[in-house]
């Protein structure tokens, strides 16, 4: 049920945000990260992929996340972020707990910061 809630919470943040002016990607994680979807500027296709999003169990390892990220970005595609005008880039992390790979992700972030992308 707790992934369910999630999955919802996701698509009701999803229906907040001012489409097509953005591009949002998906990105779930646990001990591997996988693309969801690329970056996209309808909400409806996003809606649609975060309710077939199956649970991944295993750890909650973000820097393959962050990393993933950042590679995305590079060839123009993305998940979990949300790329606004200007060049703006954002990644909202969303995660059941703290990372378990503390000092992976905390390098990973700090590239992505270093790239110009805020992380919420």
């Amino acid at each position: 049920q707790v992934f369910a809630d999630l999955r919802e919470s996701l698509k009701d943040f999803i229906r907040m945000l001012p489409f097509p002016r953005l591009r949002v990607g998906v990105v779930r994680f646990s001990t591997i990260a996988d693309e969801i979807s690329p970056l996209e500027t309808r909400s409806w296709v996003l809606e649609d992929r975060i309710a077939t999003m199956a649970y991944l169990p295993g750890e909650t390892r973000m820097a393959p996340a962050l990393d993933r990220v950042a590679v995305t970005l590079a060839q123009g595609r993305g998940q979990v972020v949300l790329s606004g005008h200007a060049g703006e880039k954002l990644v909202v992390l969303v995660a059941d707990g703290p990372p378990s790979d503390t000092a992976e992700t905390a390098a990973a972030a700090e590239r992505l910061r270093r790239a110009g992308v805020d992380i919420i």
